[in-house]
Order: C-alpha cells, then structure tokens, then sequence
C-alpha cells in the first residue's frame, strides 16, 4: 500500500509557482524550491521527479488561474469596451502596488521557451488562449459594439492584437516602463478599437 503524500500538493504547487514567478527557473535553486514547497527532497522527486516538472506544473497552474480568470472577465455582463478595457488593464495594475515580477506566462516565453519545447508549447497555448479570449469576446459583440466585432475573421485578427498588446504591457510593465506611458498604451489600444 503506498503511504498517503505528506504534504498539500495544492499549497506546495502555489509556493513553487510564486517562487519561479519572483525569480525565475535558472536562478531558483532545488533548496529554495523545497524550502518554499515546505517539503523534503525526497517528496519533491517522489511528486515531480525533477525540478522541470515542478516548473511545468507550476507554469500550468498560473496558466489555469490567470488565464481562466481573464476569460471569465472578458464574457461577464457589461459593455464590451469596458470587459476589454479591464482586461488589459490587468496588465498594468500591478504596478500600482509596486509589483514588478511581470506575467510568468512572459517570463517562461523569455527564459525557457527557446530552449524547452514543453515550455513552449504551454506558452503557447497560453497566449492562444488569451487571444481566443478576446476574440470570443469581440464575436459575441452585438454590431456596432467595437469596430473590430462585424465578422468572424476581423475579431480574430482583432483578438491577436489586443493580445500582443496585453502581453506587451506585461512585459512593459516588468521592464519598468513608466505607468503613464504604459495607460497611454492602453488608452491607444482601446482606441483602435472604437
């Protein structure tokens, strides 16, 4: 009979998560990674194998909850440019608290992507789920609702941009780009889009 895991798989997964978020998988050491998972090394190989397996879920569970959170933003009721507006917003909000970690979805595409094919398919799907949000979004859209909502094939494309624009605002905002210049980016967007 296998022995019952003694630790919270859930709790030790966001500890990982936020620590790769902060720092990163190269300068995340096995140490800090089980220090913050609160578990033994043991545990961890026995959980994950490796510390690439514990990045991978880890990317995954920010995939699921950030992700999952913007699409649900994105169809909940309300006028549409405001759905949107909220949505890249969330891009830069976090500088309001004097948060610099970035997006780890950005970070994973940046530092593991290039050489990880796990990784870059994650980080692809990812930001192919973030652009179908927003065209889902636009699609539904009554005519008129946005300029770029009258057919199937401009809110796809108009989903890809709002998406390179989210990201880039994330990555924007990580780099320290002043906030002004980051809402008069947003302000652009939203513009473009009627």
């Amino acid at each position: 009979m296998a022995r019952p895991r003694e630790f919270d798989m859930d709790l030790a997964l966001e500890a990982a998560m936020q620590l790769f978020w902060t720092r990163g998988y190269e300068a995340t050491s096995i140490e800090q990674l089980l220090a913050a998972m609160g578990i033994a090394r043991g545990s961890l190989y026995k959980a994950f194998a490796d510390k690439r397996a514990v990045y991978l879920a880890a990317l995954q569970r920010y995939l699921d909850g950030e992700i999952t959170a913007m699409e649900r933003g994105l169809h909940a009721p309300g006028p549409l440019p405001a759905r949107i507006e909220a949505a890249l917003a969330g891009a830069i909000t976090p500088l309001d608290g004097g948060e610099r970690r970035g997006c780890l979805l950005c970070n994973a595409a940046v530092e593991m992507a290039p050489s990880d094919a796990d990784v870059a398919s994650l980080a692809e799907g990812g930001m192919g789920r973030i652009a179908a949000a927003f065209t889902a979004a636009l699609a539904a859209a009554p005519t008129g609702a946005a300029k770029a909502a009258p057919g199937p094939t401009d809110a796809a494309a108009a989903g890809e941009l709002l998406a390179a624009s989210y990201m880039g605002l994330r990555v924007m905002a990580k780099a320290g780009v002043a906030p002004h210049r980051l809402r008069a980016a947003l302000a652009e967007a939203l513009a473009r889009l009627g």
